[in-house]
């Protein structure tokens, strides 16, 4: 019996138009629950607290504010009482955001936790944690990073402290360094879940923390391009591929040159590819879960996905996958 962990990073666009709670959401949300609802299935919701304490900090300077702030700690709230899970994600540029003409205008320059002098992260991110817990009227137990590594390791003894047990930023075989992220995950145990002490790569049997990698599937240049356009071909149940999403991402730090430069890094290196229902990802759910059980000792399949991607097609192929899988039980992080 295979463990299935779905997780949604609950968050806006963080680019030049962070787009609204409805679009990016509240709407696709109530699509996926109203899908999962059908087979009992609840979620780990991982919700980025900043944009949270940041809604609350200014919601009394403008009533637009406090609108949005209510209607996201409400859904958050009516989530957590459907019985899922809400957990601890955290993007540090909402700190500095500001509210111009009605508008949010994001701080890229503290875009990492690890761009924020430390004193100010690990209040910040404390204070964060303790707003979503009154609000879900749970505890998290469950934490993931933007950043990576090795930001992880100077804040964990502070994610101990206020109950977090869990951690899911690992994605296997990965590496990057750029303004916005930077982590090494190319050297990870071969396992679908480690207990880990401080560093979040190497296991440790007497850790008090649980790391579930996302799971994922590597393509070399040629087999990715082919799955590329395998999946043009796949994607036909007829449903809109439109996402309720009203924003625009960050897109890639450096602008079109760094943008070209990581194009052609993936086609002359290894591409990974991450369980996922963003948009046409749900289609590979099945190949990326048989290489799962058969690559990786343990029982555990990690999905991460995002509620501002999500299509009423993406949702269908997901519903697909719950189907036609078996001897699959779907969990929270405890």
């Amino acid at each position: 019996m295979a463990n299935c962990y779905i997780t949604l990073d609950y968050e806006l666009c963080l680019g030049c138009r962070t787009g609204t709670a409805e679009g990016c959401l509240i709407r696709p949300m109530e699509a996926l629950t109203k899908m999962l609802d059908k087979y009992g299935i609840k979620v780990n919701v991982m919700v980025d607290a900043a944009y949270l304490y940041r809604m609350n900090q200014l919601k009394d300077a403008d009533n637009r504010i406090a609108e949005e702030f209510k209607l996201v700690s409400d859904n958050v709230r009516n989530l957590a009482n459907q019985g899922h899970a809400i957990q601890f994600h955290f993007h540090s540029q909402w700190i500095h955001t500001e509210f111009v003409d009605g508008h949010w205008k994001m701080d890229m320059e503290h875009y990492k936790l690890s761009d924020l002098p430390h004193e100010e992260m690990l209040h910040t991110l404390s204070d964060a944690l303790d707003l979503l817990n009154s609000i879900s009227g749970q505890k998290a137990v469950a934490y993931r990073a933007v950043d990576g590594l090795p930001l992880i390791e100077h804040i964990i003894l502070k994610l101990k402290e206020k109950g977090i047990k869990v951690d899911t930023s690992v994605l296997r075989y990965s590496k990057t360094k750029t303004k916005f992220q930077t982590y090494d995950y190319s050297k990870v145990p071969n396992k679908t879940s480690y207990p880990f002490s401080r560093r979040i790569c190497n296991e440790d049997s007497s850790g008090s923390f649980t790391e579930y990698p996302i799971s994922v599937k590597p393509y070399n240049s040629i087999s990715y391009l082919l799955m590329k356009r395998r999946l043009k071909s796949m994607d036909s149940n007829g449903l809109s591929k439109e996402r309720w999403n009203d924003g625009i991402g960050a897109g890639y730090p450096g602008g079109k040159l760094t943008a070209l430069k990581i194009k052609l890094k993936k086609f002359l290196g290894r591409n990974v590819l991450y369980a996922s229902f963003d948009g046409e990802l749900a289609l590979l759910l099945p190949e990326i879960f048989n290489y799962s059980q058969k690559k990786y000792k343990g029982d555990d399949f990690v999905i991460i996905s995002h509620p501002k991607l999500f299509t009423p097609s993406a949702i269908a192929n997901l519903e697909k996958f719950v189907k036609e899988t078996k001897n699959v039980e779907y969990k929270l992080f405890e």
